[in-house]
């Protein structure tokens, strides 16, 4: 069994029960099994919180084989396994998303040339914000968009990052959001778009349907825009699909609703790791802080992470590493950070 290490969320449920499912995960002691039973069985909000984080971390074969513990009948255990991806969704959601916290509503605007408006996060905000038209907004970390309305057309231009947004519905007016010579356009739906590091366009859509064009030169940002169709445009997405918008030719993939709430957990502050390795955790964490990490150890970087993670949270990383693997930290002024596993030397 791979060593998993659960790294920290302050909403104590959600942590006990990603901590009970790492332990899960590397195998249970028989102390541990019989704690984890009673817990189960005193605590019916513990036990669903504690399901859901095994759907969002795709973990139902490992408790398959302890399902001694659940104190429940048989039958009514299968039944909740399996019930609709939908309906585990939405719980995820109100568990791991909520209200909007009062610091995810710190943009910053402000008025940019011809009428234009400009909005902007720094590292480790995400921000939301309410357009004139009634659509609403989220930036991610380090996100950029400009905004331009008219009686033809909205227009939103991705400058950096990544941004989820939900349009209000105005058949007359589609929103069209450009990144260079791309552009997607909705009519009411939801979707989320990032410009990755190495320069591709990621779209997942939410809900509704979204279309996909590539611009010439004269029409972009163009109020003559013509409303697309299915026919005219590159490629069309409805909910549940994603795609990675490049010059050459992506194929659209379907992505599960779990799948869907893991990739835009930043929405509440979160980052959900389901295994990844500790470089591909340090990598996505980064984002968030100005503090640069390196792993000093080419075995270290291969470690297994899952868990919840408060995006921005170095402290508590660093505290879970050193905790559960031994993993040293030195660091190198105020903004750079080596790990190293304990037979490494500094």
């Amino acid at each position: 069994m791979s060593n998993v290490v659960n790294l920290p969320k302050r909403d104590d449920l959600l942590d006990q029960a990603s901590e009970w499912l790492a332990k899960v995960d590397r195998g249970l002691t028989m102390v541990e099994e019989r704690e984890l039973k009673a817990r189960l069985g005193e605590s019916a909000v513990f036990r669903e919180t504690f399901m859901q984080v095994a759907e969002l971390w795709d973990k139902m074969e490992s408790l398959s084989r302890l399902s001694d513990l659940f104190p429940r009948p048989v039958q009514h255990k299968e039944r909740v396994m399996r019930a609709p991806v939908a309906l585990a969704a939405s719980l995820l959601v109100a568990v791991l998303v909520g209200v909007m916290s009062i610091g995810g509503f710190n943009v910053i605007g402000e008025k940019a040339p011809q009428g234009e408006q400009y909005f902007a996060t720094n590292t480790g905000e995400q921000s939301t914000v309410v357009l004139t038209d009634g659509s609403t907004i989220t930036l991610n970390t380090r996100s950029a968009i400009r905004t331009h309305f008219s009686g033809q057309q909205r227009a939103l231009f991705l400058e950096r990052g990544e941004v989820h947004v939900q349009v209000a519905h105005d058949k007359e007016r589609p929103f069209n959001v450009y990144i260079g010579d791309k552009m997607v356009q909705a009519v009411g739906t939801a979707f989320n778009l990032e410009i990755t590091e190495d320069q591709q366009i990621e779209l997942i859509v939410t809900e509704g349907k979204v279309i996909v064009a590539v611009l010439e030169a004269g029409q972009m940002g163009s109020p003559v825009v013509p409303v697309l169709s299915v026919e005219t445009a590159d490629m069309a997405l409805e909910a549940g699909e994603q795609v990675v918008i490049s010059d050459s030719e992506q194929p659209i993939e379907s992505i599960k609703p779990e799948e869907i709430e893991v990739k835009l957990s930043w929405r509440g502050g979160n980052l959900v790791f389901r295994g990844e390795s500790l470089e591909q955790a340090i990598s996505e964490i980064e984002r968030y802080t100005p503090i640069q990490f390196e792993i000093m150890d080419e075995q270290l970087k291969k470690l297994r992470v899952a868990g919840l993670f408060k995006a921005g949270d170095v402290e508590g990383l660093l505290a879970t590493l050193k905790q559960n693997f031994k993993v040293r930290y030195q660091r190198i002024g105020e903004d750079r950070i080596l790990l190293s596993s304990p037979l490494i030397q500094e």
